[in-house]
């Protein structure tokens, strides 16, 4: 199993473990509380490279996108131009909950009630305030870190893949740090 090294500004480091393990690799995490300082994630990055093959930079979209990407690319600048090549900036759109709305099954076996399939989750705009709510529904009082891991363990990564474009993105940086283009 590889290791790739993942900074991530989210609570739900479980979730993305989970994920990891399912494409194959061995994630280790650096968390940012917040959005994702580029100075840190530079560090970070910098430090993790001494033992990992790549690093992504995986950062929540939160309604801009390409704004976040432009921002984000800045981390590029504080890393020496040997290790850059290796680095990878990937946006969640709009949020990682938005990754795991796109298996109700996986949802409703956490839950233990059936939850309605959403099309399109990277089109909830407040993912996680979403599936907190689906929790709140079914009586969990929160989506604790291991809840969300929890969901990740069962979820399908076909369906993840087909529903998350986003999720797509990350899946080829972790294989082989190619990622199609976007266009608007």
């Amino acid at each position: 199993m590889k290791k790739v090294g993942l900074v991530v500004e989210d609570k739900h480091t479980e979730a993305i473990k989970e994920i990891g393990k399912k494409l194959g690799i061995k994630p280790i995490i650096r968390r940012q509380r917040g959005r994702i300082n580029v100075r840190k994630a530079s560090a970070f990055a910098n430090e993790l490279l001494r033992s990992c093959e790549k690093v992504i930079i995986l950062g929540d979209a939160d309604c801009n996108e390409e704004g976040e990407r432009e921002r984000l690319q800045r981390i590029y600048e504080h890393l020496p131009e040997g290790l850059r090549e290796r680095v990878h900036i990937c946006i969640i759109v709009h949020e990682l909950e938005s990754w795991l709305l796109a298996d109700e099954n996986a949802i409703s076996r956490v839950l233990g009630k059936n939850v309605k399939p959403v099309q399109n989750p990277e089109s909830i705009h407040d993912a996680k305030e979403y599936l907190e709510g689906l929790f709140e529904e079914g009586g969990e009082k929160n989506l604790t870190n291991l809840l969300a891991g929890e969901i990740a363990k069962h979820v399908n990564v076909e369906k993840l893949r087909e529903k998350c474009a986003s999720f797509a993105d990350f899946e080829r940086m972790v294989r082989n740090g190619n990622v199609r283009r976007r266009d608007a």
